[in-house]
């Protein structure tokens, strides 16, 4: 039975099925409280809690948010016990059918920290564990050549049987860095074996027998070395790797076009081609300014975005494109900011700025950058958090659920008994294409 006369309260902003899009309000009543999703068992179980605090506490589920499946109320914790729970009703809960694939979407694994290599071995047996079949990582490997040895051996070191793609990001751009990733862009777990984007084409005909095919286009890049961008059909879905292209230097995001007009061509060409008929994604480093981190504007976390000015004609024309084509996700990094900070999602028209493409923005695996008194940390050692994404494949819908893989932590030496893998219940967002 729900006591109708509770301190805890869940208003919805809508009565959209399946929708968690509201507001959760609790007033504790001695020390601190616990706030979570639950059922008739109590908390469910790999899911962290929506809030701990004492006092007035108020959580704010953002749009797109999900319900989880299993979850029929909120329930208030006080010292280990029910202090109050507030039923969610069961017209509110969402049957989506079971799932026709699964992936993960990562960034900025980067195997230059100290802490890189252990988080990413971390992170692939959670997805293996998980069931996802393929991880999609939107740019920012390492540094060096060397650091691509790294992640040769992390790779093969986890349990993960599953494939890996990856593009260039700002990180990547070092001449070394850009020929080992033509060995190490893609990544067959199933085999340990990478496969060089010059033989992907015949190395999937072959052992795939058909059922995933691979698109590389090089192109020669101003002030010499070359570009990688490439395309993988996976099933009904086509995923895009994009080569952020920098000129001028991995700190330059802001200062330049970050594309080729032939790179734009190519994506666009690939969009056209399978729009119709396959669920497209499209992998792509750093964010734009003007839409903000996971199209919010209203936050400016991090400065170092793609700029839309008219002397970087390519970025326009990039953003052209997601306006243009609003079926697709784009999946962004860059910046690392954590899923607590509430920008990682973006759906809708916001100020008047015309619908893109669904947003997914990617925290990191390796160091997610939170507020400490008001000001993004940046940390290269074990006290950082690691998150990413578990994406879920419906017809004509998706559902990507953020999960913590390590909560940010004191120490700066590794103890693998900080690792995790529980569901954000926040940062869990599903949409129709």
């Amino acid at each position: 039975m729900f006591d109708t006369q509770s301190s805890l309260t869940y208003t919805f902003a809508n009565g959209d099925e399946g929708s968690a899009e509201g507001v959760i309000k609790y007033r504790s009543q001695s020390g601190e409280s616990v706030i979570c999703f639950g059922n008739s068992d109590g908390a469910l179980k790999g899911y962290a809690p929506l809030a701990k605090g004492s006092g007035e506490i108020a959580v704010a589920m953002r749009y797109g948010t999900l319900l989880p499946f299993d979850a029929d109320r909120v329930i208030a914790y006080e010292g280990g016990e029910i202090a109050a729970q507030a039923p969610i009703d069961a017209s509110k809960r969402l049957n989506t059918g079971k799932a026709k694939a699964k992936f993960a979407s990562v960034s900025d694994i980067h195997m230059n920290y100290a802490q890189g290599r252990e988080m990413w071995i971390h992170a692939l047996d959670a997805f293996e564990s998980d069931g996802v079949e393929y991880v999609l990582v939107s740019g920012d490997v390492g540094e060096k050549g060397e650091h691509y040895l790294i992640y040769d051996e992390a790779c093969k070191q986890s349990n993960f049987t599953g494939l890996i793609f990856s593009c260039i990001g700002n990180h990547d751009q070092t001449d070394d860095c850009r020929e080992m990733f033509l060995r190490y862009a893609i990544y067959d777990g199933g085999a340990k074996t990478f496969v060089p984007l010059e033989s992907a084409k015949q190395y999937f005909e072959r052992e795939y027998k058909g059922s995933l095919s691979v698109s590389v286009t090089y192109e020669d890049r101003e002030g010499g070395g070359r570009t990688y961008y490439y395309s993988a059909t996976v099933g009904d879905s086509l995923c895009i790797f994009m080569d952020q292209m920098l000129k001028t230097g991995s700190g330059n995001t802001a200062r330049e076009d970050n594309f080729s007009p032939a790179q734009l061509d190519f994506v666009t060409e690939q969009i056209k081609e399978h729009y119709a008929d396959y669920d497209i994604y499209i992998c792509e480093h750093a964010p734009i300014t003007e839409l903000g981190v996971g199209f919010d504007p209203e936050h400016r976390y991090y400065g170092a975005c793609i700029e839309i000015k008219p002397e970087y004609p390519n970025n326009t024309r990039f953003r052209a494109l997601l306006g243009e084509y609003t079926r697709c996700v784009w999946m962004s990094g860059h910046t690392h900011i954590s899923f607590g900070l509430a920008v990682c999602y973006g759906d809708r028209e916001v100020g008047g700025t015309k619908p893109v493409a669904h947003c997914i923005h990617n925290g990191s695996t390796a160091q997610t950058r939170e507020l400490d008194g008001g000001v993004i940390a940046y940390g290269t050692d074990y006290r950082s958090a690691s998150q990413a994404y578990v994406c879920y494949k419906y017809d004509g819908a998706a559902l990507f659920e953020g999960h913590i893989l390590k909560y940010r932590t004191p120490s700066p030496e590794l103890d693998t008994a900080d690792f995790c893998d529980v569901i954000d219940p926040t940062t869990t967002f599903y949409f129709r294409y």
